[in-house]
């Protein structure tokens, strides 16, 4: 698809849901009605080989991936499924006919061909795809650094008959040695893409963790279902919000919504994309009372617009030295009774401490940032009403975009209260 038909796509995709656990790059169609979905088909989880993981062996990683995919996701959200990731007993007796099932596996010419295939034999609403796009280990070391650090001791007495002091105290300085350590570093991105019976693909939402957290055999297991949990509760928050929606009365004025400049290194990333787009959208409708105007086509009906301006979206890798920091440990306590005049006994406690040292290893942090300028308009005469320019920083690029969204609809709220 060219970049132009994108936009133009992308112009009219429509917002709902409010945003309380996300941390990855959601676009959602709102037409499509997910919320009000019953059932869905989950294929499995593809790897970046495009292998489609699928096992019917309890102990193995795949299995319990796909597993907790459909147990521990969509069943919290009341959905009913078909998991093609995984064989359960229970799942085949619920099936009338095994072949058609594994015809679903097939490689569809079109999404089109997919969704209908889909919607014969299960008569699902839709179904879910989760690509991996990224899953692998980076080794690298952390240099030895010899640092000098300040060390202090002292004891402190309490409760004794002199009452509460301190004594002993010393200070000097140690040449200490942060050792060269190995360690490792864990990426992992999965994308989200929703269909509906007909292969139109009516959202998406892509997440990744870049970290050294997962100190386990199987982290590709861990990080996969940390991953799921993520979009889980996003898919929790549409569900939760179209209730609320529902409930709620828009008395504002109606607004619309404008182009976006963006920078060159995701001009023509659809993915990211979407979400921006969804997000100036989804701003609007979690941050003001306004009417809402999706469609460009109704532009005639809008009292003011909104548009912007983005000069940087990105995820940037940062190395940080070794470096220590330093506590106090208390390396040894005594208890002692003593009697004062009036024959009551007291115990005096007696406490040494000492600085003590921690190591902090050199390593990478992954720090995202978004800088940009949004603008409410006046539709009649294009005149600038509100104007908010900042630089969000997050460790993940949906959170930094958002929290710049968030306060520059708070200052277009106050406006359109005028």
């Amino acid at each position: 698809m060219k970049l132009k038909r994108i936009m133009a796509t992308l112009l009219c995709a429509t917002a709902l849901p409010s945003l309380v656990f996300a941390h990855g790059e959601l676009w959602y169609d709102v037409t499509a009605h997910v919320p009000q979905f019953k059932k869905i088909v989950i294929y499995p989880v593809e790897w970046p080989d495009h292998r489609n993981w699928v096992s019917s062996d309890e102990n193995t990683v795949v299995y319990k991936i796909n597993d907790y995919f459909d147990k521990k996701f969509v069943r919290r959200l009341k959905f009913r499924t078909i998991s093609l990731g995984r064989t359960l007993k229970e799942n085949k007796e619920l099936r009338t006919d095994e072949e058609k099932y594994n015809s679903l596996y097939n490689n569809y010419p079109t999404e089109e061909a997919r969704g209908k295939a889909v919607f014969d034999i299960t008569g699902a609403d839709g179904y879910l795809v989760p690509i991996t796009r990224e899953c692998r280990t980076e080794t690298y070391m952390s240099p030895q650094k010899t640092v000098s650090v300040a060390m202090s001791s002292w004891t402190e007495v309490t409760n004794s008959p002199r009452g509460n002091y301190t004594t002993d105290k010393r200070n000097w300085t140690v040449q200490h040695v942060i050792p060269a350590k190995e360690r490792t570093l864990y990426h992992m991105e999965i994308e989200h893409m929703l269909f509906d019976r007909d292969g139109k693909k009516i959202m998406t939402y892509r997440n990744r963790f870049h970290n050294h957290d997962y100190k386990i055999k199987n982290y590709e297991e861990k990080m996969t279902k940390d991953l799921i949990d993520e979009f889980r509760e996003d898919v929790k928050d549409i569900k939760e919000d179209f209730e609320k929606e529902k409930q709620k009365g828009r008395l504002g004025p109606r607004i619309g919504f404008r182009d976006i400049s963006l920078p060159s290194n995701i001009a023509g990333n659809e993915a990211v994309l979407k979400s921006i787009y969804f997000g100036m959208k989804d701003g609007a409708r979690r941050w003001t009372d306004a009417k809402l105007n999706y469609r460009p086509e109704d532009a005639a009906y809008e009292k003011y617009y909104v548009k912007g301006s983005i000069g940087q979206y990105s995820l940037d890798r940062i190395w940080h030295d070794p470096y220590v920091t330093t506590w106090n440990k208390m390396v040894s306590r005594d208890e002692q009774k003593w009697v004062d005049g009036a024959g009551n006994e007291h115990t005096q406690v007696t406490s040494r401490y000492e600085t003590d040292i921690t190591d902090h290893y050199g390593g990478y942090e992954y720090v995202a940032t978004v800088s940009g300028s949004f603008f409410l308009a006046d539709a009649n005469t294009g005149q600038i009403l509100v104007e908010h320019s900042a630089t969000e920083t997050d460790d993940k690029t949906a959170d930094a975009y958002r929290h710049l969204m968030k306060s520059f609809y708070e200052k277009a709220s106050k406006y359109l209260k005028k």
